[in-house]
């Protein structure tokens, strides 16, 4: 199980940056750097799953192994986006990314970075 593949980061994103949410432009947005939709997946492991603040972000507590399964999305990202990413999801202040097992819809299983 590997989180890069052929030299592009491959994350998981839970929330707002999903297909069809509010902040999925950023995705699409090739000046930020490149993206490539992988799978749908869904966690291994459980986190408790908060929805918060005046604009109803989702946030993950880490407290694996409570809480339920959590549905995302799996995307290849370069570099540049990673830093893109970073910046727009205050890391390491306001979530902490590291690897996560997650099952795809295929069944197969990977390691991707997501958040913790």
């Amino acid at each position: 199980m590997t989180s890069s593949v052929n030299g592009m980061h491959r994350i998981f994103v839970y929330g707002t940056l999903k297909r069809g949410q509010p902040n999925h432009f950023h995705m699409e947005n090739r000046q930020r750097g490149v993206t490539q939709f992988i799978s749908t997946a869904l966690t291994e492991t459980t986190y408790p799953l908060v929805i918060s603040t005046m604009w109803n972000l989702p946030f993950l507590l880490y407290a694996p192994g409570k809480g339920q399964q959590i549905l995302g999305e799996i995307f290849d990202i370069d570099d540049t986006f990673l830093e893109w990413l970073d910046e727009f999801e205050g890391h390491p202040e306001m979530y902490v990314r590291d690897k996560i097992n997650v099952n795809l819809v295929s069944n197969e299983k990977i390691s991707c970075l997501g958040p913790t």
